[in-house]
């Protein structure tokens, strides 16, 4: 009859014994269950339904993931569908926003940064630039690619005019840096009005460094062509700059412009670019491109010598 009672008791020690020996591995598994059962919810569903600010970074740090090599049709449809998941959110709080899109458009590739800057174009609420972005325009080692974009995403914040007059003065000052006209050019161009139509043109007709004719060429050839009227005394300026010019490219650049006048001076332009052809102190690629242009529209023929082939490498590089 005692038998069985003691049994009990003895089992009773036994687990006592255990307990007291392992209270703290049980407690941590305890622990560790407990955990597991509270995260269960969140660990066996998608992502996409985890609450809206971790589901925001989740997707903000995926879609900058794509733009870490290069992207095709599939990887552009994620991109879409990341950016739908985190720009409601930001949207809804831009001052958390405001980290990651800031560390986005200092560190990140241009094309990450071009990309935000759209999508913030997008997205804006009023005409003001977001700080962010003019902080890039105010630093002066921005890419200047990325700060058209900016220019020309939020027009509304650029049409000052005496922002525009800045600019304009920067472009034209022979004590400036290179690097800061260079960047007002490219800003200004973003603003095809007449005034900034003569600014432009006043660097072609003046002696500037070649970057910046260069750079002035180039804004030119994305203005609208109805815009742009050249005079008989600027083709004058231009034939004599072109024979005064020290190097090739500068003289390459306005000869282009003004073989585009044939059609409208016809008289005047055959006789600056017959007296280019025939003037020996020029390069034989600047002969060559005024002959060349005098065959195909006046059916005149000026012997001009053959360019040597250092002299079409330094041409093919001037393009």
């Amino acid at each position: 009859m005692l038998m069985p009672l003691n049994l009990n008791k003895k089992k009773e020690k036994q687990s006592l014994r255990f307990l007291k020996r392992y209270w703290l591995y049980l407690s941590l598994g305890s622990l560790l269950l407990l955990i597991f059962l509270l995260l269960s919810p969140y660990l066996f569903r998608s992502w996409t339904r985890y609450p809206a600010a971790l589901r925001a970074e989740i997707a903000w740090r995926h879609f900058r993931a794509t733009f870490a090599g290069s992207c095709r049709d599939d990887c552009l449809a994620k991109r879409q569908a990341y950016a739908a998941i985190w720009r409601p959110y930001y949207q809804k709080y831009p001052d958390l926003a405001t980290a990651n899109l800031a560390e986005a458009l200092a560190e990140g590739s241009e094309e990450l940064q071009a990309a935000i800057i759209k999508i913030m174009a997008a997205d804006k609420q009023a005409d003001s630039l977001p700080p962010v972005l003019a902080q890039i325009i105010a630093n002066q080692s921005a890419n200047a690619e990325i700060k058209r974009l900016i220019v020309r995403s939020f027009p509304e914040a650029f049409e000052d005019e005496a922002w525009q007059e800045r600019l304009r003065v920067v472009m034209a000052d022979k004590e400036m840096a290179l690097e800061e006209r260079f960047y007002a050019i490219e800003l200004l161009a973003s603003f095809p009005d007449k005034t900034n139509l003569i600014a432009l043109k006043s660097l072609i007709l003046a002696n500037v460094p070649e970057a910046i004719l260069t750079a002035a060429s180039r804004a030119l050839a994305a203005w609208p062509d109805a815009e742009i009227d050249w005079s008989e005394s600027e083709a004058d300026i231009l034939s004599a700059l072109i024979s005064e010019a020290e190097t090739g490219a500068a003289r390459w650049r306005r000869l282009w412009l003004l073989i585009s006048l044939i059609e409208k001076y016809p008289e005047k332009i055959r006789a600056l670019l017959s007296a280019l052809a025939s003037n020996s102190r020029l390069d034989a690629i600047s002969r060559g491109l005024a002959g060349e242009a005098l065959r195909l529209h006046f059916k005149i023929n000026i012997e001009t010598p053959s360019p040597s082939a250092r002299e079409w490498q330094e041409f093919y590089e001037a393009l």
